[in-house]
């Protein structure tokens, strides 16, 4: 008897656990931590984020990748995260690409968003974790070994810095 009970409550948790976690992914209240200007500052480039709110449901980001000694750019790219249809989408418009393709949030914390869209090539999923309250890092990869990650300060405190 008692090991049916601890299997029942086991379960309970794990579905209100998921229930909680599937909350959590329809909507931007979780991840507002990403709002504001991010920027990784190598020795060949630069990458920037840029993230403001629209309005409560979608948030408009772009990001850029500039060379470090010209200043030039070598990419960029529009990014909308928009509450739609009880989930939360990501959406990336890159040049090469004709439409923007889409990246559904499958997990979300208070420091912590995962994206994923199975379909496409590369990427298939991007992995938002703030580190500290002024530092996030984001994990590009397929899923597996095929990966890259991107160390983002904030911009304000980058400034300071270097003040």
């Amino acid at each position: 008897m008692d090991h049916r009970l601890a299997i029942i409550c086991t379960l309970m948790i794990t579905f209100t656990l998921h229930d909680a976690r599937a909350e959590d992914a329809r909507s931007l209240d979780k991840i507002r931590w990403i709002l504001g200007d991010w920027v990784q500052a190598g020795e060949k480039t630069t990458a920037r984020e840029s993230w403001s709110a629209l309005h409560r449901g979608a948030f408009k980001g772009i990001g850029i990748t500039t060379a470090a000694s010209s200043g030039k750019v070598q990419s960029e790219e529009s990014l909308i995260l928009a509450e739609m249809s009880g989930a939360v989408y990501y959406f990336a418009k890159v040049k090469q690409n004709k439409y923007p393709v889409p990246f559904e949030l499958t997990s979300c914390s208070g420091e912590h968003a995962i994206f994923e869209n199975s379909e496409h090539d590369f990427p298939k999923k991007l992995e938002y974790r703030l580190t500290t309250k002024d530092a996030m890092k984001v994990i590009v990869s397929d899923g597996g070994a095929r990966s890259f990650t991107i160390h983002f300060k904030m911009e304000t405190d980058i400034k300071r810095n270097k003040e």
